[in-house]
């Protein structure tokens, strides 16, 4: 594991980092001797991620031990196409047509589409 900030700590290798919370026992190691459940502060299970609290002095390598979820792609994107267009739309009124000499009031409008190729 390599230390992120402060006192916390990330796994190194991404496949692995989402625990399974189900998981019995879980073993956070430091230079190979467990660390006392006082120590730790907060598991985080989503990312890999122990952090010690601020009174714990870390003397070696941070190991974990128990399982993990494994991840999937389940759909990838290759390419991806974005093609916008505007058109003036007369919302002129008589009120602002009189009082401009006669030019009519135009307003933008955007229009957009997305394709996956």
């Amino acid at each position: 594991m390599t230390l992120v900030s402060g006192k916390t700590y990330q796994i190194d290798d991404a496949t692995k980092e989402i625990w399974d919370r189900t998981e019995a026992t879980f073993d956070i190691l430091d230079a190979a001797s467990p660390v006392a459940a006082a120590d730790i502060l907060n598991v985080d299970y989503l990312f890999g991620r122990v952090t010690f609290v601020s009174g714990y002095s870390v003397i070696g390598s941070i190991t974990i031990t128990g399982d993990f979820m494994p991840l999937s792609a389940v759909g990838k994107a290759n390419t991806y196409n974005l093609t916008m267009t505007a058109e003036s739309i007369d919302e002129s009124d008589f009120t602002t047509v009189q009082g401009n000499e006669g030019k009519a009031g135009t307003q933008n409008r955007a229009n957009g589409s997305h394709t996956k190729a």
